[in-house]
């Protein structure tokens, strides 16, 4: 017997790309896992920079997208992305923030990584994820 779906309105947006979803919250950080997944992605959770380094240099993880908060106790989302795009420069990055992004620019955020500013919502989630996901394969030369 199947189950109904609980949210029979939901789009699937993915098709099992890997997220590397960095949040040191841990209630956030579940909330925005089980969106993730129901938008058709497989993710994997890091509680700061520092794990998500961790996960980023296993040989065998294919990461399609970093989705990772900016502020963050011992690594930020700032210093995480340094030291990600040295071990994967073509990672593409979507940052998420409480914070207005001006504020943010002003202490040193990279400002051609695009953020998300939380609260949002699974729509909101679906389509930046999608963008950012896509804009890596148009940047690659693997989509016309």
């Amino acid at each position: 017997m199947t189950l109904p779906d609980p949210h029979p309105r939901t789009r699937r947006f993915g098709a099992g790309e890997r997220i590397l979803l960095v949040e040191d919250e841990e209630i956030v950080r579940q909330h925005i896992h089980r969106m993730l997944v129901r938008l058709g992605y497989t993710v994997l959770d890091a509680v700061d920079g520092e794990a998500a380094i961790g996960i980023l240099r296993h040989p065998d993880l294919q990461i399609d997208l970093a989705l990772c908060d900016v502020i963050m106790p011992r690594m930020n989302g700032v210093s995480f992305w340094t030291h990600a795009q040295r071990v994967e420069p073509t990672l593409p990055f979507l940052f998420m923030s409480g914070f207005p992004p001006d504020t943010l620019h002003q202490d040193g955020y990279p400002r051609d990584v695009p953020i998300l500013t939380k609260p949002f919502d699974e729509l909101e989630l679906s389509i930046r994820v999608r963008s950012a996901i896509e804009g890596r394969v148009r940047n690659s030369g693997l989509h016309p």
